[in-house]
């Protein structure tokens, strides 16, 4: 847990007004690797679109299984490099909270609900 409040911490002090902070997304481990790896990259993201796409399912049709295979590669890239990782659950499966994983995942600190409003909304 140790490295896990650190590496939150880490994520927030990235986010300063005035200090913008970029981040690359990453589909798959390879190239959550070559991001996570590169000296000027202080975090990496991943969206879901793309983690879906790289198991040959829509967007639409990923299920939180199928999220979480695809995102624990990228997180343990993040994890090897010493840089958090942010990951898209998209609409929270549900009730958010019991979205997430129970076992630990490694680098991880939060996840990026962006699809909530869209998935209300339609």
């Amino acid at each position: 847990m140790a490295f896990l409040n650190e590496t939150a911490k880490k994520f927030q002090t990235l986010h300063m007004p005035g200090n913008a902070l970029v981040i690359c997304n990453a589909h798959d481990g390879g190239s959550a690797n070559l991001i996570a790896r590169h000296p000027r990259v202080k975090a990496v993201a991943s969206g879901s679109y793309a983690v879906a796409a790289v198991q040959g399912v829509e967007d639409d049709y990923l299920t939180l299984e199928q999220n979480f295979d695809g995102v624990k590669p990228i997180l343990a890239a993040g994890a090897a490099a010493g840089k958090p990782v942010s990951f898209d659950i998209r609409d929270g499966y549900g009730e958010a909270g019991r979205s997430l994983p129970q076992e630990p995942l490694p680098s991880s600190f939060g996840a990026d609900l962006a699809g909530l409003l869209y998935a209300r909304t339609r």
